[in-house]
């Protein structure tokens, strides 16, 4: 249940910025492309999820603790992202390659969070993560979709997206260390 538990809370504070960037970009997606644009970005994120397991089996000769310590790479996001705060993200109508592209370009925090939560948990348990992860990112773009008629709260969300972003990568540092019992 832990790993269950600590699967949806990191999926849903990697996602909190992420899902309100996804809304508006689907908003100003044509209604005949919004299924695919939808596939691209799940698309993306297995495939984030697929190379965080891959670097955690890498890294399993490696103690935990010190896996635990790829957190200073998270808080370092959230440095960068707290510095241009008061920057609006722009937005873009993106199709399927760039969706999917742009999804993985900016996918850093989700290698860096789930290659160590991996790691510290097993097999096992990890399969319940990606399982956990796999159903969370379903609910994800259902939020999305629905958000996207929210013009005003998707714009909120991309005013105080770098807010967000530095708030979810100092949390997700913080449960990286905490789960790898670095501190």
């Amino acid at each position: 249940m832990s790993a269950l538990g600590i699967a949806i809370l990191a999926f849903t504070v990697m996602s909190c910025d992420e899902l309100f960037r996804f809304a508006g970009q689907l908003a100003l997606t044509s209604e005949t492309r919004l299924r695919r644009v939808c596939v691209a970005h799940a698309s993306a994120m297995v495939l984030l999820l697929s190379v965080s397991a891959a670097v955690a089996a890498f890294l399993s000769p490696i103690s935990v603790r010190w896996v635990g310590l790829g957190a200073l790479a998270l808080f370092g996001l959230a440095l960068h992202a707290l510095q241009d705060r008061r920057a609006p993200r722009e937005q873009y109508t993106r199709g399927v390659l760039s969706t999917f592209s742009m999804t993985v370009i900016h996918g850093g925090a989700v290698l860096v969070t789930w290659a160590a939560l991996l790691r510290a948990h097993g097999v096992a348990h990890g399969v319940v993560m990606a399982v956990a992860y796999a159903l969370m990112e379903v609910a994800f773009i259902f939020l999305a979709r629905a958000l996207r008629h929210r013009t005003g709260l998707v714009a909120w969300g991309r005013r105080h997206a770098n807010a967000l972003t530095s708030f979810a990568d100092l949390v997700l540092g913080v449960l990286v260390l905490w789960d790898c019992h670095t501190f």
